[in-house]
Parts: C-alpha cells; sequence; structure tokens
C-alpha cells in the first residue's frame, strides 16, 4: 500500500488514506482498494461520486455478466477494467492481469489509469475520459451500449455527460475533438493545463 497526502478541492472530500498499486503496474491501472466491499482506489478520495457510482449498474457489471449465463471471455473487456472505454490503446488492466481487482466498470473503465494521479493529487495529472466513449470505436462503449445492452448510446448522448456545444460533430471529426475533450474543457474553464 503507498500513501498520499489527500484532496484539497470543494467537490472533493480531504482524505489521508492509502491506495492499492495495482496488478497492472505497466499500465498504471488501480481497479479496487477493496474488492469486497467495491470501494474503488478512486473512491478514497471521490467520495461523493464512489457513492454515486455504487447505485449504478456499473457497479455490478462483473456479476450481472455471470449470472447471465452468457457469459464469455470476448465480453471480459467491457465488464472490467481494461483498455477499452479509455485511452490507453493496448491491452491493459483486466485483459492483461485478469485479478478480481479490476471487476466492473470503475472509475478506470472509462477514465483510464489513476496511478500518476493518485500518487501526486493534482489537476495537471487528472484522468479524464475520451471524447469518442459515444462513438462506436474500438475504444468507445458504443461498441457494445448500441441495442443490446442498455444505457444505448442515444441515452449517453443525451445525458450531461455527452451533451455540449456541438458535442457529436466534435466527436466525430479529428480536428474538432481536442477542443472538446476534458483537457481542454479544463484549461478554458480553470486555466490549468494537464498532460
Amino acid at each position: 500500500m503507498l500513501g498520499f497526502g489527500g484532496c484539497t478541492t470543494e467537490k472533493i472530500q480531504y482524505v489521508t488514506r492509502p491506495f492499492v498499486q495495482g496488478k497492472d503496474t505497466t499500465n498504471g491501472f488501480l481497479g479496487y482498494f477493496t474488492v469486497s466491499d467495491k470501494q474503488t482506489n478512486c473512491g478514497n478520495c471521490h467520495v461523493g461520486t464512489q457513492a454515486a457510482w455504487k447505485t449504478t449498474k456499473h457497479a455490478l457489471a462483473w456479476a450481472d455478466l455471470q449470472a447471465s449465463g452468457h457469459a464469455q471471455a470476448s465480453c471480459n473487456g467491457c465488464h472490467s477494467v481494461s483498455q477499452l472505454g479509455n485511452k490507453v490503446g493496448h491491452p491493459a488492466g483486466y485483459t492483461l492481469v485478469a485479478d478480481s481487482a479490476y471487476h466492473d466498470v470503475q472509475c478506470e473503465s472509462c477514465h483510464g489509469p489513476g496511478f500518476t494521479h493518485a500518487s501526486s493529487p493534482t489537476l495537471s495529472n487528472v484522468p479524464l475520459a475520451s471524447i469518442h466513449v459515444d462513438t462506436g470505436l474500438a475504444n468507445g462503449c458504443g461498441g457494445c451500449h448500441t441495442g443490446t445492452h442498455e444505457p444505448f448510446v442515444d441515452q449517453w448522448v443525451g445525458s450531461a455527460h455527452g451533451s455540449g456545444p456541438a458535442f457529436s460533430h466534435a466527436a466525430a471529426n479529428a480536428s474538432c475533438a481536442p477542443c472538446h475533450e476534458g483537457k481542454a474543457a479544463l484549461q478554458v474553464k480553470f486555466g490549468v493545463t494537464t498532460n
């Protein structure tokens, strides 16, 4: 276990807690802090987000898959923390190290590896979700959430995460995407430059 000094912004609860370095040390995915109670490493600081996430279907993604009677190896990447849904782009998380700490669709499933941020929690190293989650690309959630697995992409696009000025146009246009991603939003709204 590693210790860190805590979080300091308004929406994040200040805590001094350890985090568990994940077994995929190559890519920096942390996964669960405590598997048995579904406490994510990210949730040690992002307490409100952790509490809200535990009430979602994402928190049950692995168990629901296993209970469905249709579980196949090809389903694992979407029902666990992996390279899918974020910008990693190569086998990572559960795909690389099949461990229960990576079960379910956790924070890092969309936001990417959290080790760097947990080691030194600053706005300059916040792992931000990819704009491509709804495009149906290999790394996007739209690859599965297209009429078979609810909620569907069109529901996501209509949510607070998927809406915004010219969002769907930006997601489909590589020259627009950089200005509509989270990193650009942090820079424009708060003057924060991120990696």
